[in-house]
């Protein structure tokens, strides 16, 4: 058990979507940390998709200019 317990600490990433889940976890129970949680899951595929349409983008781009050569 502390070897799970030391690998779920150094395997979590902390940044400060992190850390807001975990201060509303600990200032509203589960279903604040929960909320957060899934807020920042939100924010996480709004941002994956942003990338995704850059590198969609920047492909075309990359096509289109090949094709002139």
């Amino acid at each position: 058990m502390r070897g799970r317990l030391i690998g779920l600490i150094v395997a979590m990433p902390v940044g400060p979507g992190k850390l807001a889940m975990l201060s509303s976890h600990f200032s509203m129970g589960p279903a604040g940390g929960f909320a957060s949680g899934m807020g920042a899951a939100t924010e996480d595929a709004g941002y994956a998709k942003a990338a995704g349409l850059c590198l969609r983008l920047a492909s075309g781009m990359i096509l289109i200019y090949s094709n002139l050569n």
